[in-house]
C-alpha cells in the first residue's frame, strides 16, 4: 500500500513457513501460487530375503539392508540340506543306508568316505 504520510510504498505480509521435508523431498517456493512445492519420492524398498530386514536410513537417505542366513548344518554323507525361503531354516533330508546282513564272521562297519558300508 502507499502511505500518503510518508509518500512511500510499504509492504506488508510473511512469506509462508517453509514445510518439513523428509530426506528424499525438495521445498520449493512457488511465486505465481505463493506456496510451497514439496516434490520427490522415496527410494523403493529393496527386495530381501528371508532373513534379512531393509530399514530407510534418514541420515543417508538410502535403505540399509542388514541380516545374515542361518548357517547351514553339518551333514553326514547320505543328507542333503536344503534352505526353505518359507520357514526360513535349514531343512536335512536323507536316511542312512541300512546296514546289511551279516554273517557271524563279519563285521559291517559304515565308511563316511564312501557312504558305504563295508563288511569285512
Amino acid at each position: 500500500t502507499f502511505d500518503n504520510n510518508t509518500c512511500v510504498w510499504v509492504v506488508t505480509g510473511t512469506q509462508p513457513t517453509e514445510p518439513s521435508t523428509e530426506c528424499w523431498e525438495t521445498a520449493t517456493f512457488d511465486n505465481n501460487t505463493c506456496a510451497w512445492v514439496v516434490t520427490g519420492t522415496q527410494p523403493v524398498e529393496p527386495s530381501t530375503e528371508c532373513w534379512e530386514t531393509a530399514t530407510f536410513d534418514n541420515n543417508t537417505c538410502a535403505w540399509t539392508v542388514s541380516g545374515t542366513q542361518p548357517v547351514e548344518p553339518s551333514t553326514e554323507c547320505w543328507e542333503t540340506a536344503t534352505f526353505d525361503n518359507n520357514t526360513c531354516t535349514w531343512v536335512v533330508t536323507g536316511s542312512q543306508p541300512a546296514e546289511p546282513t551279516t554273517e557271524c564272521w563279519e563285521t559291517a562297519t559304515f565308511d563316511n568316505n564312501t557312504c558305504a558300508w563295508v563288511v569285512t
